[in-house]
């Protein structure tokens, strides 16, 4: 069974009930693709979605001392997502880590970004090494290159600027470009509730840009928009 919802921030919410899964699966993903990067900026996204995944250190410490396994970084063509997951009977630490996760651009309201790009920078090139990585779905999106120079990559991640981030994180990880979804066995009417105690509140963003839809893949290699 699935239910779909939108919280009044924007937030939309997923819970897919799956009685026979022996743990809670939480996905955090934005609506924010490699053609909003802004021209000159590629890899920008992966440094905004370190930062969000990592704003919270105790969320991967509490996650793992739970038992539980994270997985912070996947940049996918159409989302960028954190995902983990943990025992069934956790669910209350996988709603208060959503929020944290959530909370990251709105706590610091942007201030001393400087600070926060310092710390963050090297961790998001950590992924930029000097090989080029081949992109599985270039065959499906012709208008990216099958193989990317991580080299560049991490050349225009050096040069972002704290105002280019800021301005980049406000308009692509806005709470109205969010979607949550978990899956579990749980009971729907208590996740939604908690969920929308615990995010519900969260100031919706005034500086959301339209997301940039591209094609996505579908069974039998067709496409759909």
């Amino acid at each position: 069974m699935v239910h779909r919802f939108r919280l009044e921030n924007g937030i939309r919410v997923v819970l897919c009930v799956d009685p026979a899964a022996p743990f809670l699966a939480f996905k955090l993903s934005f609506d924010a693709t490699y053609l909003d990067e802004p021209e000159g900026r590629a890899g920008i996204r992966m440094l905004a979605l370190t930062a969000t995944a990592l704003a919270d250190a105790s969320c991967r410490e509490r996650i793992e001392r739970a038992g539980g396994w994270w997985d912070p970084i996947n940049l996918f063509p159409a989302v960028t997502a954190v995902d983990f997951t943990l025992h069934a009977d956790e669910s209350d630490l996988g709603v208060d880590c959503v929020g944290r996760m959530l909370e990251a651009p709105g706590a610091t309201q942007f201030e001393g970004i400087d600070a926060f790009l310092k710390e963050y920078r090297p961790q998001a090139l950590e992924w930029a090494k000097p090989e080029p990585v081949i992109d599985p779905f270039a065959p499906f999106f012709p208008q990216k290159e099958a193989a990317r120079s991580q080299t560049a990559v991490k050349s225009k991640l050096e040069g972002v600027s704290a105002q280019e981030f800021s301005a980049y994180w406000k308009s692509r990880f806005a709470p109205d470009r969010a979607t949550v979804t978990v899956v579990g066995d749980f009971v729907p009417v208590q996740m939604a509730r908690a969920l929308s105690a615990r995010i519900g509140k969260i100031p919706a963003s005034n500086h959301s840009a339209p997301p940039v839809r591209i094609a996505s893949v579908r069974a039998g290699g067709r496409l759909r928009v």
